[in-house]
């Protein structure tokens, strides 16, 4: 049997660009090439550096790269960035704080065109506090914005428990274990993947944040963790294909799942 590690195909709904510049460029375009099982993937845009490089760039990008620009949402975004609806919300990045929260979801809830989806930043990490404010924010953009799929990226971090306890019962958030899955590995941070998987496995996604980790590693613990509850790797890598599809339709073309897979 071929490693699941080498051959589990998935969508990254999470990755980044190295460098905005030809350095940069060429690093995410050796790593698509080196990367056939990943079917496509969101390019997270998470600064103005790397909006302006994409947009003199674009063609250049790999095939089935859907960038995906950072918050605050702004009329001059050129239009290949307002395409798919989706943006990305960086807490510390966009210096947000507690008390920007309510108008923020005032702002989301009647942007024009509506938005589409959001994915949050949720790894609380450095000395500085005032912007760590991931979770507070899901729950209120959750709830001022119930039929728009919210994900909490790397579901959390070492606060996934407290992820799951208070953002669970929120139907419309999703949740990736980006970089959680490698650098949390063996720890009790990575429980809840497994519980989402056998409760509301159509919640969970698979997201890589590379370059900060290689998306095999964590796929293999994906797969390791999900044969710990019963979960075969191919029934793993349908959950996360089928999740990415529905979120992403017309973008994201599940293909079939290898029989081995199914071992």
């Amino acid at each position: 049997m071929n490693d699941p590690e080498l051959t589990l195909p998935f969508f990254d709904d999470h990755l980044h660009l190295p460098s905005p510049d030809q350095d940069g460029l060429d690093r995410l375009r050796a790593h698509a090439e080196a990367h056939p099982e990943m079917i496509g993937a969101n390019l997270i845009l998470n600064t103005r550096e790397e909006l302006g490089f994409v947009d003199t760039h674009l063609d250049a990008l790999p095939p089935a790269l859907q960038p995906v620009p950072f918050y605050p949402i702004d009329d001059d975004l050129p239009d290949w960035a307002r395409r798919s609806g989706w943006y990305k919300i960086h807490p510390v990045l966009a210096r947000l704080t507690a008390d920007r929260i309510p108008p923020l979801g005032e702002r989301l809830l009647t942007h024009d065109p509506p938005v589409a989806g959001l994915i949050v930043h949720c790894y609380p990490w450095g000395t500085s506090l005032d912007y760590e404010i991931s979770l507070p924010l899901i729950i209120a953009l959750a709830r001022a914005l119930p039929e728009t799929p919210i994900i909490a990226t790397h579901a959390g971090g070492y606060q996934s428990w407290a992820f799951r306890a208070h953002t669970a019962s929120l139907p419309n958030v999703l949740y990736d274990f980006a970089v959680t899955m490698s650098y949390y590995k063996d720890s009790d941070a990575l429980k809840p993947f497994t519980v989402y998987l056998q409760t509301r496995p159509r919640r969970l996604l698979f997201g890589s944040d590379w370059p900060s980790a290689d998306p095999r590693p964590q796929l293999a613990e994906s797969v390791r963790l999900a044969r710990a509850v019963g979960v075969a790797p191919g029934a793993l890598a349908a959950i996360l294909l089928d999740n990415a599809a529905r979120l992403w339709p017309g973008f994201v073309r599940p293909r079939a799942v290898p029989h081995m897979f199914n071992a």
